[in-house]
């Protein structure tokens, strides 16, 4: 029996996912951070489907609405002015002794002005955010980078052409954060990526993980104070409210070549490669509670996998709490086909065979897949949270490798 057999849609999934606020107010913040995908191998277990799944009610179509307006406590704006640069002096870089001048001051109002938000205030000093921005530009006009302000950078940096450099840029609408870019097809961080935003940028949405559900405008790049210093905003203005978090991409290709098909949670397929992931790491009883399940060519070679998403913290509601009971566990897999029966692979996986205090445990939820660097394969979205914080990161997919590429959140 193939995995298209095996996940043959038995009725459709009223898809949930829960979003956390987007902050705690706490003085020092970092985004979650999911198990490295490296340490997650891949699992291969013959299955055999004979329970009928039940079908699920059909999603309701996202109506327009009002939205909520994007948070807008901001540190810094982008101003529109260019700079006049002052002729190369000396090379700038990070040091002990912080270097201090107009020719500081000067690249970082540049900076500020082609929309590297990260150096925070233009003050003459260069300190560790005006490094960070300087790599982000060098990343950016595809430099050597390293921090540092030579003649190269310098000249590129004040060259009339600077201002036209472009990359598309990756929102997540419903808190505005900046996940990164693309350009030329090239992954961009955030912080590289916000040198590519635009202000009255058009924004393509797409709701559900999925769905294309029109089109927003973007506003400039924005900055956080604490708890969420790391994190850039990109307000988009649109009228369309979703049960999950809206994406919104400025790429002109077909963000969706292939329309994934959402199966029932009681999918024997998805239901069979959760409790074998379960029993391979300790949990000999397991709960299985599969939240989501996506059919879909990843890959565009023909073959369709199943995409798995299943939770179960015994103590929690809505958010896990700080606590894990025996046989808790959150989980995001890839399942498919091949002549050994069904591999499955871990996108990103926490298991709790036994009960441990304060471990603070996150939840992998399953916002969908998209192609979000235009080479026709489709990445993995995720909602990922805990008690006091959450984010939303997208996994790269190259056959049993998964890489997260993007991703921004706030949390302490």
């Amino acid at each position: 029996m193939n995995l298209s057999q095996l996940m043959r849609p038995c009725g459709v999934l009223a898809a949930s996912a829960a979003l956390l606020a987007a902050c705690a107010q706490s003085p020092q913040a970092t985004a979650p951070t999911a198990l490295p995908a490296a340490t997650l191998a891949p699992s291969v277990v013959p299955v055999s489907m004979n329970a009928p799944a039940t079908a699920q009610p059909a999603p309701t179509v996202p109506q327009p609405t009002t939205a909520a307006p994007v948070p807008t406590s901001v540190v810094t704006t982008v101003p529109t002015a260019t700079v006049v640069a002052p002729p190369f002096s000396r090379t700038l870089q990070l040091a002990d002794a912080r270097l201090q001048g107009n020719d500081v001051q000067a690249v970082q109002q540049q900076l500020l002005s082609l929309g590297y938000v990260r150096v925070g205030t233009a003050d003459g000093i260069f300190g560790p955010n005006t490094a960070a921005a300087v790599k982000a530009f060098q990343s950016m006009s595809k430099l050597d980078i390293d921090g540092i302000v030579g003649p190269k950078t310098w000249e590129r940096l004040f060259n009339t052409d600077a201002a036209a450099l472009r990359a598309d840029v990756i929102v997540e609408a419903q808190h505005g954060w900046l996940l990164g870019g693309v350009q030329e097809g090239q992954w961009l961080d955030a912080v590289a990526a916000a040198g590519g935003v635009r202000g009255g940028a058009s924004y393509k949405l797409f709701g559900g993980g999925y769905h294309p559900i029109g089109s927003a405008v973007g506003g400039e790049a924005i900055t956080e104070e604490e708890p969420c210093v790391d994190l850039t905003r990109v307000p988009l203005q649109f009228q369309v409210s979703d049960s999950l978090a809206p994406i919104g991409v400025t790429g002109s290709w077909n963000v969706l070549p292939r329309t994934p098909v959402e199966l029932a949670v009681n999918t024997p397929a998805a239901q069979q490669a959760v409790e074998t992931l379960l029993r391979e790491n300790g949990i000999t009883q397991p709960d299985v509670r599969v939240k989501r399940a996506l059919r879909i060519d990843l890959e565009g070679d023909g073959t369709d996998e199943l995409v798995v998403a299943a939770t179960r913290y015994a103590n929690a509601a809505d958010a896990p709490t700080p606590d894990t009971a025996a046989g808790d566990y959150s989980l995001v897999a890839i399942v498919r086909s091949n002549t050994d029966g069904v591999s499955i692979t871990p996108v990103v996986a926490e298991y709790y065979p036994q009960p441990k205090d304060f471990v603070a445990p996150n939840q992998h939820d399953l916002l969908g897949v998209l192609d979000l660097n235009g080479d026709g394969h489709m990445e993995i979205v995720l909602s990922e949270f805990y008690y006091e914080g959450a984010s939303t990161n997208v996994y790269e997919v190259d056959g049993e490798q998964v890489t997260q590429v993007l991703g921004a959140g706030c949390g302490v």
